[in-house]
């Protein structure tokens, strides 16, 4: 396989997912290649209370928000907006 049919796989392997199921699968997908890249991808359990840190690069301080909306919403752009300041807000609190 080549590879954009890796691309392929992952991109289908993610289609059609939402909010949690999106977020394990993502998780996923950058735990694989960040072991790759011998680093260590780390995602906290979303059920317990991820202290609005979706999953992180442990060596680098490197911070994922991952959005993916389980509903229908009116303002996509606000909606991520509101988001991200509300999860980087809290990241950097905690």
């Amino acid at each position: 396989m080549d590879k954009y049919d890796y691309i392929n796989l992952i991109v289908n392997f993610l289609r059609g997912n939402t909010g949690n199921n999106f977020q394990q699968r993502i998780g996923i997908v950058l735990k694989e290649y960040y072991k790759y890249k011998k680093v260590t991808y780390e995602m906290p359990s979303y059920l317990g209370g991820d202290k609005k840190n979706d999953g992180w690069v442990i060596e680098d301080a490197l911070f994922y928000q991952i959005y993916a909306p389980s509903k229908n919403i009116e303002s996509v752009k606000k909606d991520i907006q509101k988001k991200f300041a509300e999860d980087l807000d809290g990241l950097l609190d905690n």
